[in-house]
């Protein structure tokens, strides 16, 4: 027989810790310690703590707004003054946390 699917793709039948890892995003995410730096650098840069990161996208926490599907350019990780590599990016979530700071959910442009 073939299992039913679920809203993200996967079998229905699949253990439950499997599929609550699947419903949290495409990609598995790893937790990292790391700054990344949103827009070109110079004054105007945004160098912030990053979260997460997987293979689609970054999570980040920033003093500034972002509005949701704004297109930015992020570099991760960052190292100011070095060679750092910028990709296309969207916002796509956005929440605030308790320190006064938002988190960022940001998904690549690459794929």
């Amino acid at each position: 027989t073939v299992p039913h699917k679920t809203e993200v793709g996967e079998a229905q039948d699949a253990p439950l810790a499997t599929r609550r890892k699947l419903d949290k995003g495409k990609y598995a995410r790893i937790s990292m310690k790391t700054v990344a730096c949103i827009g070109q650098p110079g004054p105007r840069a945004d160098v912030v703590e990053v979260v997460n990161i997987s293979r689609g996208g970054v999570c980040f926490c920033s003093s500034r707004i972002y509005g949701e599907d704004t297109w930015v350019q992020v570099a991760v990780p960052y190292t100011p003054g070095s060679a750092n590599i910028f990709v296309a990016g969207r916002i796509v979530r956005s929440r605030k946390l308790d320190n006064g700071l938002i988190e960022y959910g940001v998904e690549y442009a690459l794929h």
